[in-house]
């Protein structure tokens, strides 16, 4: 055998082989990292935007209540429970929209549905306005009473909704079984939106008018 004519194997040239493939797959791996953390940071950013809007419809809902209680407090349509209505009623009414009898099931208007009205509202009237702050609507818009500025930074305005609640007054005890005098509590159900409208905050409070 001649021995000059055999070769050594080409250690180079699998070294190089075995580079290239540790190199790509380490970039793959690196690739992979990079689309997970930036996928993260999208949905972090998502998360704060989501709780900021959702902060905007609260404080928008807050706001709401205390203009229904400006309305309570200083306004002229509300006295006892003259104009509250079952099921609400209309803009076009001779008090206003708005003005809600509690909807207990005790009256034929309620055919039959015990929801509480600010569910009845969105679920079987179908009112636009509550739902969405825009179109047609049996609520109050906010400032659409007391004339207060238009809030900004939220894609529509809140709205409200008033319930006349009875309950005996303090001086009850003294006048006969059967004879019990009453006092009004205002029921309020506010709704705020932040700058997107699907972001829906529902508020409520108790008012007593003096």
């Amino acid at each position: 055998m001649n021995k000059s004519s055999m070769k050594p194997p080409n250690l180079l040239g699998t070294q190089r082989g075995v580079v290239l493939i540790t190199a790509v797959m380490f970039l793959v791996v690196l690739s992979l990292l990079a689309i997970s953390m930036m996928k993260t940071s999208i949905l972090e950013e998502r998360m704060v935007a989501s709780n900021r809007d959702w902060s905007n419809a609260f404080q928008a809902a807050e706001s709401a209540l205390r203009d229904a209680e400006r309305e309570i407090k200083d306004s002229t349509r509300i006295s006892g429970q003259t104009g509250f209505v079952a099921l609400c009623s209309s803009s076009s009414a001779p008090k206003g929209g708005g003005l809600c009898l509690p909807n207990n099931c005790t009256s034929t208007a309620s055919n039959g549905n015990c929801s509480p009205i600010w569910v009845h509202l969105s679920t079987v009237q179908n009112d636009s306005g509550w739902k969405t702050g825009s179109g047609t609507s049996k609520s109050i818009q906010y400032g659409g009473i007391t004339n207060a500025a238009a809030l900004s930074g939220v894609g529509a305005q809140p709205r409200y909704i008033i319930e006349v609640l009875t309950v005996p007054s303090a001086g009850s005890q003294k006048v006969q079984p059967g004879q019990a005098q009453l006092d009004y509590l205002y029921r309020v159900t506010a709704v705020g939106f932040g700058v997107n409208v699907q972001s829906r905050v529902m508020l409520q409070s108790m008012v007593r008018p003096h």
